[in-house]
């Protein structure tokens, strides 16, 4: 007989909410901004037999995001990529096929902020400096370089680099926007 605390899980966290407006896909955008490390959203249309047109239009179109296997978390700390791509906002990048709470994952948000959430055998061999999640304690740690006071420090971050590099590389599967594909100075030039 199986014992009762078994199978006595307790139901995950969720958030539900119900708004009504009359543009009800700005405050969405707003939300799903808020939120880096989420890529997949459910949307349910109740009391409808199709899809209204602006949201299918909306699902359908066409974006600028690439995905990039397995690549090393190392490439994105070294000072050139830092001051290059994550200080000028011309790349948002996010680690998917990842579980916030048992993978390492990575996010270079549109407003300049890389921010690493590693597991805590991966953090403690990178030598970086960070605080522990709020996600589960005792196994993730969050570093964010965007906010660290050694991180315009060039041979700080160079020496985190090729301590991340060294015996346990970090591959990562990204989905990145268009701008890693132009230089900064590309970019500026085509606007």
């Amino acid at each position: 007989m199986l014992c009762p605390e078994v199978w006595n899980f307790k139901a995950p966290e969720s958030d539900f909410k119900i708004e009504k407006s009359s543009s009800p896909f700005d405050s969405c955008s707003k939300t799903i901004n808020n939120f880096y490390f989420n890529h997949l959203v459910s949307l349910t249309v109740p009391d409808a037999l199709n899809i209204p047109k602006a949201l299918s239009n909306i699902l359908i179109e066409d974006c600028d995001y690439y995905k990039v296997c397995k690549l090393d978390v190392s490439e994105f700390i070294n000072a050139t990529f830092i001051n290059s791509f994550v200080k000028s906002g011309t790349l948002t990048l996010l680690s998917i096929n990842t579980r916030i709470d048992c993978d390492n994952c990575l996010v270079i948000t549109p407003s300049k902020k890389l921010i690493l959430s590693l597991t805590k055998e991966s953090y403690q061999a990178s030598g970086l400096e960070g605080t522990v999640s709020h996600f589960c304690t005792n196994t993730k740690y969050k570093y964010n370089d965007a906010t660290s006071p050694s991180s315009t420090d060039t041979g700080a971050i160079e020496f985190r680099s090729h301590r991340l590099s060294g015996d346990n590389p970090l591959p990562i599967n990204f989905s990145c926007n268009q701008h890693l594909l132009r230089t900064p100075a590309n970019a500026s030039a085509q606007t």
